[in-house]
């Protein structure tokens, strides 16, 4: 008898990685929020709401407020290039950033 492979399993979803990530922070204590990021138009007017290359996930880490910039990528993609210069820029003004694809 031949074994079947496993099932395929589809990839998880950008929006379930960031709903753990953020669950786990609220479960250490750490203050943070998803940070929505985009632009809509109505009508004549075109509207954009955040800063372009920000990251999904804010934070502030105790004891001593550092900012925490997480974003959030599904395996195998990867930030566009005002994503990773908003990253470098909070690194190096000493804030903690980084690209994650999981908790």
């Amino acid at each position: 008898m031949i074994a079947r492979p496993p099932p395929l399993t589809r990839p998880r979803p950008e929006r379930e990685i960031q709903r753990v990530i953020l669950d786990w922070l609220r479960l250490k204590g750490i203050p943070a929020w998803r940070n929505n990021v985009g632009a809509v138009t109505a009508g004549a007017r075109f509207i954009r709401f955040g800063v372009k290359g920000a990251p999904d996930i804010l934070g502030c880490l105790p004891p001593h407020g550092r900012l925490l910039c997480l974003e959030v990528k599904r395996p195998g993609h990867a930030p566009t290039p005002e994503q990773y210069d908003f990253l470098r820029r909070i690194e190096r003004a000493g804030g903690l950033a980084a690209v994650v694809t999981s908790l």
